[in-house]
């Protein structure tokens, strides 16, 4: 039985105890005695608990999912020469299974959600997104990064002078 089942069960059952208390005055037509309104009050706290703990258990095995979903797991990349001019680091990422190829990504409609919080025609970005942002959330996310460093690289002067040279050694 896994802990999210045993947590649903202890709420259930505690649920059913304080259910217990109330009918079985009333089946004896009755007003309740201070111990069974204490008893009662200890199995709502209890219910409580157990429903609130199966909750965050539940939302920690929903990120964990989604985490998994958006992780790929293969051979670690291989060790190679550093990027050429010509190469781009979208490439780069994408053979490496960094970057799903059947996903067409948009920074554009990332960053449009994260400051409105409109993630319509944007399901993927979302799901990058997913997080705290003060842990960390407002962090590019590789698939999207690879395509704004590919930018910025276009731009920098070393790119635009250097001349590529090879040695053998």
């Amino acid at each position: 039985m896994t802990l999210l089942d045993q947590l649903r069960e202890r709420r259930d059952t505690a649920r059913q105890a304080a259910e217990q208390i109330l009918t079985r005055a009333a089946d004896e037509q009755r007003d309740h005695t201070p111990d069974e309104m204490a008893e009662h009050r200890q199995e709502v706290i209890a219910e409580r608990e157990a429903a609130d703990e199966a909750g965050r258990v539940r939302d920690d095995q929903i990120a964990e999912l989604r985490a998994a979903a958006a992780r790929r797991t293969g051979p670690p990349a291989p060790r190679g020469p550093v990027l050429i001019r010509e190469q781009s680091v979208e490439d780069w990422a994408r053979n490496r299974g960094l970057i799903p190829s059947d996903q067409p990504l948009s920074f554009d409609r990332y960053l449009k959600g994260l400051a409105t919080g409109n993630w319509e025609n944007a399901e993927h970005e979302r799901v990058l997104s997913a997080g705290t942002l003060t842990a960390g959330g407002h962090l590019v996310p590789t698939p999207l990064s690879s395509g704004v460093i590919d930018l910025a690289r276009n731009q920098t002067r070393v790119f635009q002078a250097a001349r590529t040279t090879r040695s053998q050694s």
